[in-house]
């Protein structure tokens, strides 16, 4: 079914990269306290008001050149489906809603720090960011670790460095095989954004194997550390690397075989071998956490 205009301009699809805000209390013990819990989903849902209300900012920057592309030109602004003025509300709106939120629920300093963080990344980025190669890809990984660390501070823990470092190196392979998915349908330079000049696949393919590689090693790394040891006392706990071996390697077929990735929020929820990894990992990781 497709979405009023309006709601669109807020793509409620990429919500789920706030995933990465909860993804602290699974794995600090927290999943069954109330109040963490709940903390977390709210922590989640700012994030959620924060990106839609940055979207909005960056397609209103981008309408005229969005208007030029194949596929951005059905956007509800560049088409025409919604105005300025109502994006303006729309934003201001978001904006208005999340600032009640903070004050409601009293979050912690370093929790508005990181969400902070969040939004001058994301400013920097639709500012003139996007335009310069490689430092885009790191601006729009950086989002994912930064989700994390917030919810870390939502709910009083502390990140662990394994956990940051597999987040940086999955968020980058995914930035990068999107980017790949983008040089790779569109062959005209001019219809290409500046910093797309600077890629072209055989670069890129080089990087993807790369994070690929990375990706695998720090978490079968932080599977097998000392740390996942001690802290969910199971032996077992380097099995999930399976998960994380076949999701990485699914992905490069998507988007090396399949022509995928050019969304990759879309992949997880429409690509069933991925909804059916993530859905065994958590399964997974959660009986190995929680049951003893």
């Amino acid at each position: 079914m497709k979405l009023p205009p309006l709601l669109r301009l807020l793509r409620p699809k990429q919500w789920i990269k706030n995933a990465f805000v909860l993804a602290p209390l699974v794995f600090s013990f927290k999943l069954t306290d109330s109040d963490a819990l709940l903390s977390g989903l709210v922590a989640a849902a700012i994030f959620c008001l924060v990106a839609s209300a940055i979207y909005v900012l960056n397609d209103m920057m981008d309408v005229e050149s969005d208007r030029q592309h194949p596929k951005k030109r059905h956007r509800p602004l560049a088409s025409g489906h919604v105005s300025k003025t109502t994006a303006i509300v729309a934003a201001t709106g978001l904006l208005a809603l999340t600032i009640f939120l903070l004050i409601a629920l009293n979050f912690s300093t370093l929790f508005l720090i990181f969400l902070g963080i969040y939004i001058a990344s994301n400013l920097t980025y639709s500012l003139g960011g996007k335009h310069v190669s490689l430092l885009e890809l790191f601006i729009v990984a950086s989002g994912y670790v930064i989700r994390l660390l917030a919810g870390c501070a939502a709910i009083h823990e502390t990140a662990s460095p394994w956990i940051l470092a597999a987040t940086g190196a999955v968020a980058l392979l995914i930035v990068t095989g999107k980017r790949r998915a983008e040089i790779a349908e569109n062959h005209d330079p001019e219809q290409k954004r500046r910093s797309l000049r600077s890629y072209n696949l055989a670069y890129l393919d080089g990087v993807i194997t790369m994070l690929a590689g990375v990706t695998i090693m720090t978490y079968l790394l932080f599977a097998m550390s000392d740390y996942a040891m001690q802290r969910y006392h199971s032996p077992y706990f380097v099995g999930t690397s399976v998960f994380v071996l076949y999701g990485v390697m699914r992905y490069m077929q998507l988007i090396k075989v399949m022509s995928g990735a050019d969304d990759p929020t879309s992949l997880v929820v429409t690509d069933k071998s991925l909804m059916i990894t993530v859905a065994l990992w958590l399964a997974t990781c959660s009986i190995l956490i929680y049951v003893h």
